[in-house]
């Protein structure tokens, strides 16, 4: 089996138990709803949904969201169906992000990308789908590593999440869930050493991401870190084809 697939097999086994317990993945899911802006009506496409953890989020608001999940991990689909139950607000599909999207030109108001552009064979192929999906002045939101990243800046914002909530008493929460996890954060440090390793994968510098985006003829409305520092987090916006000048070009 390719490493990269075995990766993602064993991943989903410890995904959800180390994330939904540390406050900076928390903390994204929430940034990334706020810059996405749904509104009642919207139809969004989470590319690369995982267990489903932005989904939840976004058909748990007030608004009426219509939500599309896709990811080409079956296993990751299963939890995500097993967590969101039966949702007529949520279709979720098994797809590969390095082939072209199954859906119409401007289906959607809004793609969510975090933490799959990097894994993906061509980047640019699937920035210009994100694109051609959209409708005009839809939003696609994108959260991908940076160059190099490391877990220890990430924990240290963790730590200080915890201090911010229990001021006295922080290290008692902190303790807990080093001995409820500890097992499973193990494996989950060795799973993102050996993604950082993998050569297949990439980590853009900002200048490549601006490059890439606005290649694809994306409008740039925010570009800045999170993440403890480890991750890019992007909002950018399809244009009218007169504002751009990039319609029917390839990349």
């Amino acid at each position: 089996m390719e490493l990269g697939k075995a990766i993602w097999k064993v991943y989903v086994h410890v995904y959800d138990g180390i994330l939904l317990r540390f406050h900076p993945y928390l903390e994204l899911l929430g940034q990334v709803k706020g810059a996405l802006g749904a509104q009642d009506g919207w139809r969004v496409l989470d590319a690369g949904c995982g267990t489903g953890n932005f989904i939840q989020a976004i058909v748990n608001s007030p608004e009426s969201v219509s939500m599309v999940g896709v990811d080409f991990e079956r296993a990751m689909l299963e939890r995500a169906r097993a967590k969101l139950g039966i949702n007529g607000k949520i279709t979720l599909r098994e797809g590969n992000l390095d082939f072209p999207l199954p859906f119409a030109d401007g289906e959607f108001d809004g793609v969510v990308c975090v933490n799959a552009l990097y894994a993906m064979a061509n980047p640019s192929q699937f920035i210009m789908e994100c694109r051609r999906v959209l409708k005009t002045e839809g939003k696609l939101v994108l959260v991908t590593p940076s160059q190099q990243p490391k877990m220890g800046p990430v924990f240290m914002e963790h730590l200080r999440a915890l201090r911010r909530k229990y001021p006295l008493l922080w290290i008692f929460p902190l303790c807990g869930q080093i001995l409820w996890v500890s097992p499973s954060l193990l494996l989950f440090l060795l799973i993102n050493r050996i993604i950082q390793g993998q050569s297949s994968f990439t980590f853009f510098s900002e200048k490549e991401l601006s490059s890439l985006v606005t290649r694809c003829g994306f409008l740039i409305k925010k570009l800045e870190k999170t993440y403890g520092g480890q991750a890019w987090f992007l909002v950018c916006t399809k244009p009218a084809a007169a504002e751009d000048g990039t319609a029917g070009k390839g990349v």
